[in-house]
């Protein structure tokens, strides 16, 4: 082969090679502009607890508000779990508060700004009588100074998006706000809870928030996971 012929022949390769290259970089722009224009259109889900408390009937009620400060969403569903986390750190136990949220949201039917609202009369109430008699109980006792007692927020919502892409999410949800969290951490909490409630309702204990007693859930406490 002439060395004309081979410069020919390798100029031809070069400028092979460098359109497959323009096409991929084109192709990858492309991609991310589609994947921005995707992302910015998408819904935003955001949540908060508040407080309310009725002074005729002396009742302290939690609830959770539900907002989209994104793009609209479509088949919008939502539903809360609140769980008891008692302590210590890095061994918890979790326990269901069964009907602390009802049954049902109330939905407000928009498919963006406020999405639903959830809640129980006197439901922090309760949660708070639960937590002193357990306390009252649990300070009779020393393990109790490296106990503590909390009541945890997870959020579950569901939705279709403007291209009709179901999404299914989970948030922590307390009074500054929410923060969404993996499925797998979600549920590791939940399994743990109702497996504690099967646990509990085995041994004769309701879980269910108007019924549960604070003074028997420490001593069920003590005697699974502190003798």
């Amino acid at each position: 082969m002439k060395n004309w012929e081979k410069f020919t022949s390798v100029s031809s390769l070069i400028v092979a090679i460098a359109a497959v290259i323009v096409a991929i970089t084109a192709n990858g722009i492309a991609h991310r502009s589609y994947e921005i224009a995707y992302q910015t259109n998408l819904p935003v889900i955001s949540a908060i607890s508040t407080a309310h408390y009725d002074v005729a009937e002396d009742l302290m009620t939690e609830e959770i508000v539900v907002n989209n400060e994104g793009f609209p969403l479509t088949e919008f569903h939502c539903s809360a779990d609140a769980i008891l986390e008692i302590g210590p750190f890095r061994n918890e136990t979790y326990v269901p508060l069964g009907g602390y949220f009802g049954i049902v949201g109330d939905y407000t039917g928009s498919s963006k700004g406020l999405l639903a609202s959830m809640s129980e009369e006197g439901n922090y109430s309760l949660f708070s009588s639960v937590r002193r008699d357990f306390w009252k109980e649990a300070s009779k006792d020393e393990s109790q100074d490296f106990i503590w007692l909390s009541n945890i927020l997870i959020l579950s919502v569901s939705y279709k998006d403007y291209t009709q892409t179901s999404w299914k999410r989970y948030y922590s949800v307390d009074s500054s706000g929410s923060n969404e969290i993996s499925a797998e951490y979600a549920w590791e909490i939940l399994h743990s809870a109702y497996a504690n409630r099967e646990l509990m309702e085995s041994e004769g204990l309701n879980c269910y928030m108007s019924a549960l007693n604070g003074t028997e859930l420490w001593h069920w406490y003590k005697g699974k996971y502190l003798e």
